[in-house]
């Protein structure tokens, strides 16, 4: 089914404004091929059929009116694909008057813009260039601004297309659960620590730990020159080392649990080390994902190392060590991984 009319090659300008401050509207170019005019709104098509089992195809031309409703879903899926926000920019730009027949040869232009891959791609890696260069631009200047300001810029480089290295925020304060509750409802207070680098007003922070990151706790403070420790968030934060890793062709976020420092003979260094179970089916990817971190910014920490425990035993496996990485991005599976000659029992 195609709308009828003359098809004809036009040069169709798309703008992008954004929150940059000072910015000029970005534009972008493309040669496409779309209908020039419509006649009232009507649709042409090809009905073919022919009989089960076999037979020759019969062909039958139509016509017949647009379906408004129709059309107005279409609309709506190409805003929700382009951003309802450019979609209606864009309309405006191609009717900027109110004549009803302007409005609807807008909105079936920006539809049938929305269903052709390459004009999406181009216009996402366009939006995704001006984001970074803006981001870039204002890196110091939007420390001056308040939190909720900051966060509308999070927001923004949380929606680029690739991974985007952002500086982390230093932690001032921190919410950690002073008690559990047993099965039966009775709750107890929580260990503590006083070598966390946030700590209560009386020099503790609880610990909320299972059995796996106990055991690395113990084992990384009893290391000489060791200063303390921090639980990296578990959430979307600020504060939180996101380490970025592809699973299923789609970008997600691995937080690793501890940061470790230590006091050596050239500063404080410090460590990453990630407990990491190895059941689920993202283990592979979050090992790729850090193994890929170790590769590109490993200069900047003195160890990366994940911890898991296929077999009854704690192992671990130096993100360092060029093998490890080459292994882990050969890998099929991740519990193989620490069971080989590649990966140290853990103490």
């Amino acid at each position: 089914m195609a709308c009828s009319g003359d098809w004809t090659k036009v040069r169709i300008e798309v703008i992008i404004v954004g929150p940059g401050v000072d910015q000029q509207p970005s534009r972008i170019k493309l040669q496409v091929e779309h209908p020039s005019k419509y006649d009232d709104a009507a649709l042409s098509g090809q009905e073919l059929r022919r009989k089960l089992g076999g037979g020759q195809w019969e062909s039958t031309s139509f016509d017949t009116a647009v379906d408004l409703r129709a059309l107005d879903d279409s609309y709506r899926a190409a805003a929700r694909i382009l951003s309802p926000a450019l979609a209606t920019a864009y309309v405006q730009h191609l009717a900027p008057g109110d004549e009803e027949d302007d409005l609807l040869e807008a909105q079936i232009t920006v539809s049938a813009l929305s269903l052709v891959p390459e004009i999406v791609a181009t216009i996402e890696e366009e939006a995704d260039g001006i984001s970074r260069k803006w981001l870039t631009d204002t890196r110091v200047e939007r420390k001056n601004l308040t939190d909720e300001q900051q966060a509308e810029y999070d927001r923004l480089e949380g929606m680029f297309l690739s991974p985007e290295r952002i500086l982390l925020t230093v932690p001032h304060k921190a919410q950690a659960e002073t008690k559990e509750r047993d099965t039966d409802g009775t709750e107890r207070d929580l260990p503590t620590s006083t070598t966390h680098l946030l700590t209560s007003d009386n020099g503790t922070y609880p610990l909320n730990l299972n059995y796996w990151e106990q055991r690395v706790l113990a084992a990384e403070e009893k290391r000489p020159g060791f200063v303390g420790w921090y639980r990296n968030p578990d959430r979307a934060v600020k504060e939180s080392l996101a380490i970025a890793y592809e699973d299923n062709h789609s970008w997600k976020a691995l937080r690793p649990d501890f940061l470790f420092f230590t006091e050596t003979a050239n500063g404080v260094v410090v460590d990453i080390v990630d407990p990491h179970g190895t059941h689920l089916s993202d283990a592979l990817p979050k090992l790729k994902g850090l193994a890929q971190f170790a590769e590109n910014y490993g200069g900047e920490f003195r160890r990366i190392e994940s911890v898991a425990e296929p077999d009854g035993k704690l192992r671990v496996l130096d993100m360092g060590k060029a093998a490890v990485r080459e292994a882990i991005r050969q890998a099929v599976d991740a519990k193989s991984l620490y069971a080989s000659d590649l990966a140290y029992d853990y103490q």
